[in-house]
């Protein structure tokens, strides 16, 4: 996931499919069963990069699009400041979450 945000950075609508697919993939891998934890998972966390956006300028110099929440914003590839890819990459990172969540809890034998 990194080294496509770190490429790919400044095509927001490239990287948006990108890591959409990977998402999609993280999401079958994971099956059914995980599909609503992940969609709030990566809800909640693009609302905070955006409550974090609104509330202090993260984004200001290291976004590739605008600031604000314009309609120039959402066609360069975000709101307010937080590019859409970050939607499934908090979705991701909430899948690591998960999977090691599950991994801890393991009773020994």
């Amino acid at each position: 996931m990194l080294p496509l945000i770190l490429i790919y950075g400044k095509q927001p609508w490239l990287l948006l499919i990108l890591l959409g697919l990977l998402a999609a993939a993280t999401l079958w891998l994971n099956g059914r069963r995980m599909v609503k934890p992940l969609v709030w998972y990566a809800g909640l966390g693009y609302m905070s990069e955006l409550w974090m956006v609104a509330f202090g300028p993260v984004w200001v110099h290291s976004a590739p699009i605008g600031q604000g929440f314009g309609v120039v914003d959402i066609l360069t590839g975000g709101v307010g400041g937080v590019p859409f890819f970050m939607l499934p990459a908090w979705g991701m990172i909430g899948a690591l979450m998960l999977a090691l969540a599950g991994y801890f809890n393991r009773t020994p034998k």
